[in-house]
């Protein structure tokens, strides 16, 4: 669309958290929305000393379920601002296994400038993160256990997740040799299947999990050797 004045170019960088940038952070990084709650809240700070723009939104089908208030902030420098997710209808979603959703936050660069000098290009980046909706059926998540199951097959590993919690690596290693994995690749969805490495006749995998606080799980192994 073309503004006769001012004229702004919106330039986007899409990004996955961890969301910092010229002093502007969004925590936290993932959002656990247990059934219970009545609200959770995400912390947009901005410790630089420019003003910023942050514009917040549900993606896909999240917005059935989900809903972010307000969706356009603006943040002074040295200040911070909190916006809120709240549950519009859970009814139609599983009870008995967690279930993912994505929203965004958006943040732009400011300006104080008077309108007439203000023809000029908003660097904005994009940030994604992920909600888990978590029902009270399945209780909570154990960081603790190694519970995550791998197989060889003729085309390569596969990791098995027999949970009904969402499980994400942050490191993965074949005999040895690390995987490097893609955003959605490392993430495990509940009582699935998938395909992790090329690797054949592997013996023994290592991996570790993100806990529902953004940190790093100990890191589990798992033999496949053929017990004789």
């Amino acid at each position: 669309m073309l503004f006769i004045r001012p004229i702004i170019m919106l330039m986007l960088a899409m990004c996955w958290a961890n969301t910092v940038i010229a002093g502007m952070s969004a925590t936290p990084t993932r959002l656990i929305y247990s059934e219970k709650d009545k609200s959770n809240t995400i912390t947009i700070k901005n410790t630089g000393k420019n003003v910023f723009l942050a514009s917040a939104k549900i993606e896909g089908d999240g917005i059935n379920y989900f809903t972010i208030t307000p969706p356009l902030i603006r943040v002074e420098p040295e200040s911070k601002f909190s916006l809120r997710i709240k549950k519009i209808s859970i009814d139609k979603l599983p009870d008995d296994k967690e279930s993912v959703f994505y929203y965004t936050v958006t943040m732009i660069t400011g300006s104080e400038k008077p309108e007439h000098l203000a023809n000029r290009i908003a660097i904005g980046s994009k940030f994604w993160f992920k909600l888990f909706y978590r029902p009270k059926k399945i209780g909570k998540f154990d960081s603790r256990r190694c519970d995550l199951v791998f197989n060889n097959t003729t085309s390569g590993v596969y990791v098995l997740n027999r949970t009904p919690f969402y499980s994400t690596f942050v490191y993965l290693a074949v005999d040895g040799v690390r995987v490097d994995l893609s955003p959605e690749q490392a993430m495990i969805a509940p009582n699935k299947s998938s395909y992790i490495s090329k690797a054949k006749n592997a013996k023994t995998i290592e991996w570790s999990r993100i806990n529902d606080f953004g940190g790093i799980e100990n890191k589990c192994m798992f033999s496949l050797m053929e017990k004789k």
